[in-house]
């Protein structure tokens, strides 16, 4: 099956697109500006997993640009619109897996090489550019887990799985139990960004980087090459993140078991306007 860009630039409520000479820019944006992340049908999390298939089954993409709007990767999530805690049941968390499932597999199995912008701080699902085979980031970019265990929810969907393959096992334990923050120079060090730059050179860096692949490579060489640097993640993700969101799922349900317990406090202290306990926000 193959797609085609008309069939897909305005197909979706939270992503953009933009082709020239083969090179396909996709935004992730909410209303043109940031991306707020959001679970709900018509959401990002549910959108992702069938752009990233429109985009990989269509043949005219020799590279892929990932980016958001706006200033940042994405600092925010609707928590207005998800279900209170009475509506997450078994069957809501199912639904969300599916989701994250088919964003993570339909991402990692686009044929050509992605390379990822991140406009600034992230998070919020910073696995998404993180994925990309070059990732470049403005200067002023960290990175952090805002929605899991610092809001009393297990981290299983596998962004635990990712920055343990990132920054090493103990790292990737501390970020989640001390909330801590990777600074952009502490992440170019590390090596899962490539490049920092001002966030207004960002756009001309990436396609600087895909025409000159598009020179020197050809589409077989660059579709291969593809396959064999994701293939270990592929592996490692999709083992175990079906047994991993399956724990954070049954930690989300058991909550009116657990209505007094230290991590509910926690939510209602953080977001002190929102009366239902709705913290499973993945």
């Amino acid at each position: 099956m193959f797609t085609k860009l008309d069939d897909y630039k305005n197909k979706y409520r939270n992503i953009t697109f933009e082709r020239r000479d083969g090179i396909l820019l996709m935004t992730f944006t909410t209303d043109g500006g940031p991306l707020k992340w959001s679970a709900m049908p018509d959401g990002p999390q549910h959108e992702a997993g069938a752009a990233f298939f429109d985009v990989g089954h269509d043949p005219e993409n020799k590279i892929v640009i990932l980016t958001s709007g706006g200033d940042r990767w994405c600092t925010d999530y609707d928590l207005e619109n998800y279900p209170d805690q009475e509506g997450v049941t078994p069957l809501w968390w199912d639904y969300l897996y599916r989701a994250e499932r088919d964003l993570f597999t339909q991402l990692l199995d686009i044929p050509v090489p992605v390379i990822g912008i991140v406009n600034g701080p992230a998070t919020y699902h910073a696995e998404i550019p993180l994925l990309s085979d070059v990732v470049l980031a403005a200067d002023d970019a960290f990175f952090r887990d805002d929605s899991h265990i610092a809001v009393g929810v297990v981290a299983g969907d596998g962004i635990q799985v990712l920055w343990q393959m990132l920054v090493g096992i103990n790292r990737a334990r501390a970020m989640q139990y001390l909330h801590q923050s990777i600074s952009v120079d502490d992440a170019v060090t590390q090596g899962f960004v490539a490049e920092k730059h001002p966030r207004e050179k960002l756009l001309a860096r990436a396609y600087e980087v895909a025409e000159n692949l598009i020179k020197t490579c050809s589409p077989v060489t660059l579709r291969n090459t593809r396959l064999t640097m994701t293939q270990y993640i592929k592996t490692r993700l999709f083992n175990e993140h079906p047994g991993s969101y399956a724990l954070e799922g049954l930690a989300q349900v058991m909550r009116p078991q657990l209505a007094s317990a230290p991590d509910v406090e926690v939510w209602h202290s953080r977001h002190p306007n929102k009366g239902s306990i709705n913290i499973g926000h993945d």
